[in-house]
């Protein structure tokens, strides 16, 4: 119930009482005695009742009204205070027995003339006093609790107790004798009075019960109608026994029904109030609960023993990108989770099941816009005290920054990583390189710096002036190709070098370099007519000189040259007749500065293969060792073959011929 229609109710009651006073006083105007008598023989409604009730209604009009309206207010305490004095005035005149007279100030004829009007009844202003009190101190609340709760529930039961009176026929409960007592409508106009009351405060009270939700209001709002109902039943039926049988005696019916009520009254208010109080901490740790559900960074989503989704948590419906409505009551397979992911949910709920570790695994959400989140997902069940899972609470932690932080640090890595082993292969290029140099390129400058010398001698009778000269010459041309191969791999290894491929007649270069290789009379060669290779030309010559020199210098005679055609490659092999490589210096042969023991003998820097090899990379090759049969070294190039037409290749076939150059 809203508040604002508590405040009408509250003004509707507490109305119904200044009229019902008014009338009342207007029924001693007049005079009209059924205004004042509504009950014959009963008694009235004395001029003193209804001006004091007639105030105290309009100081719960007064007081109704907003807190800020301070002029209001305070009239609305001086005139609970002055309906708090009137009453006092009356019970000091019952203490007393003084003769005050205060109740015939009113209406002196009228009241002469009206036979049976006897004083306001000590009931009343019991009534009033408290009543008129608890206007006054509505919003005094000293530290432990507020006075006016007790004097409002004295004021309520004395006028209840007096209408109970009328019901049950008991008069000491609202009269003296015949003509001092409380009226049947003084009663209730005290009980309208007393819900504008309730009603002028309806955060507190009986007004926060009919307005607040807790179960233990509810059960007061359901509760209360019947107890209320109860006594006046039980005294209606009450009357009619003690009519029809007469043997008990009434007042004890009366008292034990009374007393059966009052009983029944505090149980439920203690139950209500027990109750609030266990609802009220329920709420609030479900509040607490929620607040701290909904403030976690992490998306959390709560999920039945029947993996149906029970909760979600605002930081979810962020990573899902779906609202909270869409996803609650949702069940496996769920959209969020692509592929077969929901046999990865059971099995990790079943994972669960066994034991009580989390179960931690990396997801991708799937987006409803097509993006994709990369979250760390936890399951971890949530079980009672008997162990039983009453719920699975599913935490996922966005980490795609992280990955991204990862992917990169990782890319990072690998760039340190190449940037070591380049700086590890320079400097073990500079190591080979320095004994290289130290023993390689001594030998020729001795050779050259002796001959030189010796030339200069000219008494000396070993100066064979032709023969020096050609030692120099061939120490120079030994130089001369080391610094040219060492300028080569300088070039390859900072990839200076590039190819620039072009057909290549494969017989015109074979044909050509035989005839270069002189003398050739330890070469033979073959090769398909009309064979073109894809190459860079002077790389490809370079290669096939590399591999016949290598197979002159370390194999046996004849040195064979092979080409043909292999699917879309052009094959050249290239062949000697020696012992071959040993099998342990196999995976270093194309390596730099490298050379077998048993070959240390032969002149060379150990950069053959190793510029062979490149080159045959540069240009889209590759290159192979293999063991020749029944014995010797072969090396095979597989090189690109070149798209020539049909009509302008030379008829024919294989030469078929084993040719020296």
């Amino acid at each position: 119930m809203a508040t604002t229609t508590v405040h009408r109710v509250g003004t509707a009651l507490a109305t119904s009482g200044l009229v019902i006073a008014a009338v009342v006083l207007a029924g001693w105007s007049a005079p009209v005695r059924v205004l004042v008598q509504v009950v014959p023989g009963a008694p009235m409604m004395t001029p003193l009742t209804a001006v004091l009730l007639m105030l105290l209604g309009t100081a719960v009009l007064l007081r109704a009204r907003p807190v800020t309206r301070r002029v209001a207010q305070r009239c609305g305490v001086g005139l609970g205070l002055l309906v708090s004095a009137g009453a006092v005035v009356v019970l000091f005149g019952y203490l007393s027995s003084l003769p005050i007279g205060i109740d015939r100030l009113l209406f002196v004829t009228q009241t002469q003339e009206v036979r049976g009007t006897g004083r306001s009844s000590p009931h009343t202003a019991i009534a009033l006093l408290c009543f008129g009190l608890t206007v006054a101190l509505l919003d005094v609340r000293p530290p432990r609790f507020r006075p006016a709760t007790p004097l409002f529930v004295a004021g309520v039961t004395v006028s209840l107790t007096g209408l109970l009176g009328y019901a049950y026929g008991v008069a000491y409960l609202h009269s003296l004798d015949r003509v001092t007592g409380m009226a049947v409508h003084t009663a209730l106009c005290l009980l309208l009075l007393a819900g504008g009351i309730s009603a002028a405060r309806p955060d507190r009270g009986v007004a926060q019960m009919l307005t607040s939700h807790g179960p233990g209001r509810v059960l007061a709002r359901r509760l209360g109608p019947v107890m209320l109902l109860v006594p006046f039943l039980a005294g209606v039926l009450s009357s009619g026994t003690n009519r029809i049988a007469g043997a008990v005696p009434q007042f004890l019916i009366t008292l034990v029904i009374i007393g059966c009520v009052l009983v029944l009254m505090a149980a439920v208010g203690h139950v209500t109030t027990t109750v609030d109080a266990a609802d009220r901490r329920l709420r609030d740790q479900q509040a607490f609960t929620n607040t701290l559900l909904h403030s976690l960074h992490s998306g959390v989503v709560v999920l039945d023993p029947q993996a149906r989704v029970i909760d979600v948590n605002p930081r979810w419906c962020e990573l899902a990108g779906r609202p909270a409505d869409a996803m609650l009551g949702a069940r496996p397979p769920f959209p969020w989770w692509p592929g077969d992911r929901a046999t990865d949910l059971g099995r990790h709920l079943a994972g669960t099941m066994r034991g009580d570790v989390p179960v931690r695994t990396e997801q991708c959400l799937a987006r409803p816009d097509g993006s994709t989140v990369t979250v760390l997902a936890t399951i971890a069940p949530a079980r009672n005290a008997d162990g039983t899972t009453l719920a699975w609470v599913c935490t996922h932690t966005d980490i795609t920054e992280l990955k991204r932080v990862e992917a990169a640090l990782r890319t990072h890595t690998d760039e340190l990583e190449r940037a070591n082993h380049e700086l590890a292969d320079s400097n073990q290029l500079k190591t080979d390189l320095m004994a290289m140099l130290t023993h390689e390129i001594a030998q020729p400058l001795s050779s050259i710096v002796g001959s030189a010398e010796l030339l200069a001698d000219t008494s000396s009778p070993e100066a064979d002036t032709p023969a020096l000269a050609r030692r120099i010459g061939a120490a120079g041309h030994r130089l001369t190709r080391m610094v040219s191969d060492m300028l080569l791999m300088f070039r390859l290894e900072t990839h200076a070098a590039t190819a620039r491929p072009q057909p290549v007649d494969v017989g015109e270069l074979v044909t050509t370099l035989v005839a270069d290789l002189a003398p050739a009379d330890d070469l033979r060669h073959e090769f398909d007519v009309g064979l073109h290779a894809y190459a860079d030309p002077d790389h490809l010559r370079q290669i096939l000189t590399n591999l016949v020199t290598n197979a002159r210098k370390y194999g046996q005679p004849p040195v064979v040259i092979r080409a043909q055609r292999i699917g879309n490659h052009v094959r050249f092999t290239v062949r000697d007749h020696g012992s071959g490589v040993p099998d342990e210096f196999v995976p270093h042969l194309f390596s730099r500065f490298t050379r077998s023991e048993t070959m240390a003998a032969a002149p060379g820097i150990g950069l053959g293969l190793y510029i062979t090899q490149q080159l045959a990379q540069a240009n889209g090759a590759t290159i192979v060792y293999r063991h020749a049969t029944p014995h010797g070294a072969e090396f095979v190039l597989d090189i690109p073959a070149a798209q020539i037409p049909a009509f302008s290749r030379e008829a024919g076939g294989r030469s078929g011929v084993m040719s020296p150059g």
